[in-house]
């Protein structure tokens, strides 16, 4: 049996792009606010499509964890 965990990992980008827009969609909807793009993490590399977790995840990072 495969986990939600394991499915995740396996994404390639544009996959994980839509699955991180759908998922932040969610989340911001259940709070109940009304213009979702202007509150989504991504939004500041969003464009056209809704792509802006595709930009997000394969920005260079400067921080280290």
């Amino acid at each position: 049996m495969k986990t939600r965990f394991e499915q995740i990992k396996k994404m390639n980008t544009k996959d994980m792009t839509k699955f991180l827009c759908r998922f932040t969609e969610a989340v911001l909807e259940l709070t109940g606010i009304n213009d979702i793009c202007d509150y989504c993490p991504a939004s500041k590399f969003c464009r056209d499509g809704h792509t802006g977790f595709e930009d997000w995840l394969t920005e260079e990072m400067s921080i280290k964890y």
